[in-house]
């Protein structure tokens, strides 16, 4: 069964990205869907995300939803140099993303909900061209302070989390335009608001400090000379 199934998958990565919508099980194995540059692991029972699945060419979307993957592969370093967009929905015993992703340069779109991860890895650095980030209703704790490399950023949704504070690095985010913290354990306003030159919406619903007068009042004199929208309730 193995030959065949590591046979199967060389040959998806000769085809490149063929059409293969539907592509159903192999020797009982479910098989991810790939079309037009799409690779998407069905809703199944994974625990790990099959290794030969890296070896598809030309993948520039990474779909992963309703599985019980528990971490993902330093192989998906080996679509370095097409990815765009990795998302990954479902998956509540994923607890960590591999150091890897640092290894993903053009990668644009990092999308995670409903899953166990308390922190992103301090490699994410690597993902230079990263503009658009949600890891929602998640396990999230802390984020590693090398989030403030991300310059490109211009979303990042938190919402729904369990943070109580976040790095003054996240000051550096000056391309920053959305930053959606509600629902999660904030008590005073974080330092480095004043430095979010061009953001436009910031939210606040379901923290501590949305119900704290002295604490909105802070936040209202930071940007009280510009025109970004402030969401407490």
């Amino acid at each position: 069964m193995f030959k065949k199934f590591v046979g199967f998958a060389l040959l998806i990565a000769s085809m490149g990205c063929a059409s293969l919508a539907g592509a159903g099980t192999l020797d009982g194995i479910d098989l991810p869907t790939i079309q037009q540059k799409r690779l998407v692991l069905n809703p199944s029972a994974h625990t790990v995300f099959p290794e030969v699945y890296c070896n598809v060419a030309n993948v520039e979307v990474v779909d992963i939803y309703s599985n019980a993957l528990t971490t993902l592969p330093p192989c998906i370093s080996k679509f370095g140099r097409t990815l765009r967009s990795l998302s990954i929905d479902k998956n509540v015993l994923l607890t960590e993303l591999p150091p890897e992703i640092g290894q993903l340069p053009f990668l644009q779109t990092l999308f995670i909900k409903n899953t166990a991860i308390s922190t992103l890895p301090s490699q994410i650095a690597g993902a230079r061209k990263l503009q658009n980030i949600q890891i929602v209703s998640g396990k999230l704790t802390t984020l590693p302070k090398e989030i403030g490399d991300l310059l490109a950023l211009e979303t990042l949704d938190l919402s729904n989390n369990l943070l109580t504070s976040l790095p003054e690095e996240m000051g550096l985010l000056t391309s920053l335009s959305t930053l959606n913290l509600a629902n999660n354990k904030l008590t005073v306003a974080p330092v480095f608001l004043p430095y979010l030159v061009n953001l436009k919406t910031i939210t606040f619903t379901g923290n501590p400090l949305a119900t704290n007068d002295a604490q909105k009042e802070i936040i209202r004199n930071v940007f009280k000379d510009k025109q970004t929208v402030i969401i407490f309730e």
